[in-house]
């Protein structure tokens, strides 16, 4: 953060190559932080390439930052009974230049101080923080977040730990998250959690995560083994019992607060169904989900929230993720040469983007900033044409995808009503809508099971190239809208340098890779 404006935002997974990738050090405890050891140290824990990155592209450094802001308030800062302390008490702790800032406030910080209200209610929902896993936050015109409820980790309960717990039994590993969500809309009512998961308030909530490994434990299965009815059913009950507990609390934190906008960040605010149901349901006068809503949001809500110490200009509303390195051309022509694959510069790059997949080719697309947060949103993606069903199989094999996960589209902001049923606006790729019925037909691979897809409204002031070739395939077609799935493949991070790109591109086998000015067309000899 510079002056506040939001300057570079990147995770290190996309540098060591490393996915899903935590700063886990060796130490006296498993899976050891800043958070649960005291003995550990700022310097055993640090993203050092992303860091590294943050500091060149912002030609800092970093004895000229004033505050290095750090997720978390230590174990040695802390004292007495965390369980017992007010949590209106739970606030940053400063040493010197370093200020640690509560996990759960730097997710409320990530969304709220980015999301352009004045006013708002905010609600943060992951696996755990210092020793909570919900809380909701009053924010002021003055700017300051105050937390007025919470939901304590106790006895293995956790709202991501519910999800995390159900992936792993059903096969689908530590983050198949997505996996299973997918799957819940393939079930239907009939198994039930109602003695292990509920909420009633943020003082009375049950997220037994022991109860529920005991109660699948007898329809586990490993990834190798058939998936039944009853694994859809299991993936339809814990969706739904999510839904209903941050129903709950999403409820109340909406107290006193109607006509207010709402904010939403953790890591269970990346559940696109509950994000929606919310919207819906509670009606607020605006929501902001931010992008990286997982916990390396909290990075940038950290440095929001030193900014806002600071005294810092109040930050512009966030209208794109784009704000890690960008793609060099002259790196792109030297990674295509490396790799045998020819110079092509084209007169009209969306045009003939828009005629390859207009042809029924799977383009990959890797230009200007790489996009923080796990969804790609046009910079580092690859594009389909969303009419031939045929592809949805092949985009899911490239990718090791499991064949029922849907894909979602770029759409054309301002076209949305022509689709979906009571449309709105969707920068992020975050909410659900459902198709209409009519047209379901027309655009068969972005629509899952249950009729639902997860657009991105592209809009052409904030990401015009992206948007002339939604334009171009328009003109083709008549469809304002692509498939759009994140550049990489099966176990490896979203692509982030143009030799990550080509190395993906190859091993992926796609038709086409759009690298900076360049374009490849493997089809074309």
């Amino acid at each position: 953060m510079q002056n506040g404006r939001l300057v570079a935002a990147a995770e290190e997974e996309r540098f060591n190559r490393i996915k899903h990738y935590g700063a886990f050090p060796r130490g006296p405890l498993s899976n050891a932080n800043l958070l649960n050891d005291a003995s550990l140290t700022l310097r055993d824990v640090l993203c050092k390439q992303a860091i590294r990155w943050v500091l060149t592209v912002s030609q800092l450094t970093e004895n000229e930052i004033d505050i290095i802001a750090i997720n978390g308030v230590p174990a040695k800062y802390r004292s007495g009974s965390l369980q017992n302390a007010d949590p209106q008490s739970f606030v940053p702790v400063r040493d010197g230049r370093y200020l640690f800032v509560p996990h759960h406030l730097c997710h409320a910080a990530s969304a709220y101080r980015l999301s352009g209200f004045s006013e708002a209610r905010v609600l943060t929902v992951d696996g755990r923080g210092e020793r909570e896993t919900a809380a909701c936050f009053d924010a002021t015109a003055t700017g300051i977040l105050t937390r007025r409820h919470e939901v304590a980790v106790r006895d293995r309960h956790s709202f991501g730990g519910l999800y995390e717990t159900t992936s792993r039994m059903l096969g689908m590993g530590a983050f198949g998250q997505g996996t299973v969500m997918a799957l819940a809309a393939l079930g239907k009512p009939g198994f039930s959690l109602n003695d292990s998961v509920w909420a009633r308030s943020f003082d009375d909530v049950n997220l037994d995560v022991v109860a529920l490994q005991q109660l699948l434990m007898n329809v586990a299965r490993t990834e190798s083994e058939p998936l039944l009815e009853i694994h859809r059913d299991v993936a339809y009950a814990v969706q739904h019992a999510l839904e209903e507990a941050i129903l709950v609390l999403g409820t109340q934190t909406m107290t006193k607060g109607a006509g207010m906008p709402l904010c939403l960040a953790g890591g269970v605010a990346l559940n696109c169904p509950t994000n929606t149901r919310l919207f819906r349901q509670l009606q607020p006068a605006g929501m902001f989900v931010q992008p990286a809503a997982h916990d390396a949001g909290t990075a940038i809500g950290a440095a929001l929230e030193a900014a806002f110490q600071l005294g810092e200009p109040r930050p512009e509303r966030m209208q794109h993720a784009a704000w890690g390195p960008t793609i060099d051309a002259e790196e792109c022509a030297a990674a295509l040469t490396r790799h045998g694959l020819a110079l092509h510069l084209p007169n009209d790059p969306a045009g003939e983007v828009a005629q390859r997949l207009a042809d029924g080719a799977i383009v990959c697309r890797a230009v200007g900033r790489m996009e923080i947060g796990p969804r790609a949103l046009g910079q580092r993606s690859i594009l389909a044409d969303p009419r031939r069903a045929e592809l949805k199989d092949r985009l899911n094999y490239m990718k090791s995808r499991a064949s029922w996960r849907p894909f979602g589209p770029s759409i054309l902001a301002g076209r949305e009503s022509e689709w979906f049923e009571d449309a709105f606006v969707s920068p992020f790729m975050l909410f659900t809508q459902n198709v209409l019925p009519p047209r379901r037909s027309e655009i068969p691979v972005v629509v899952h099971a249950d009729g639902s897809t997860r657009p991105q409204s592209v809009e052409r002031h904030i990401l015009p190239d992206y948007a002339a070739i939604l334009d171009a395939f328009n003109d083709l077609t008549g469809v304002p809208m692509v498939v759009n799935t994140s550049f990489n493949r099966g176990g490896e991070p979203i692509v982030c340098t143009p030799e990550d790109a080509v190395v993906s591109f190859l091993g992926l086998g796609a038709d086409c890779l759009q690298l900076g000015p360049f374009f490849v067309d493997r089809t074309r000899r």
